[in-house]
């Protein structure tokens, strides 16, 4: 999932929906760099948009991570509600 997640970053396109390319499909590392000179654009510092693109990727890492944590979940070795069932029956 990760790998196919870093495949579209590199070479997925989309379409936008904001500003000047509304309607216009776009790569995704064109859309991420327009983006990143918009800011420099607007006067963020180097130091912002360093700090938005660390942001972005430690949001990926994050994702990946919880992903791989999610589906690495298993069922506990609880008690089933049957046997629950069961012993109040007995009572």
């Amino acid at each position: 999932m990760v790998l196919v997640i870093a495949g579209f970053i590199l070479l997925g396109s989309l379409r936008v929906g904001a500003g000047n390319w509304i309607g216009r499909r776009m790569l995704v590392r064109e859309t991420w760099s327009r983006f990143l000179g918009y800011l420099t654009d607007q006067g963020a510092s180097t130091a912002l948009v360093v700090a938005v693109t660390a942001a972005a990727v430690v949001a990926l890492i994050a994702a990946a991570v919880g992903l791989g944590l999610a589906l690495g979940l298993r069922d506990g070795p609880g008690e089933s509600p049957a046997d629950d069932a069961d012993d109040s029956v007995g009572m």
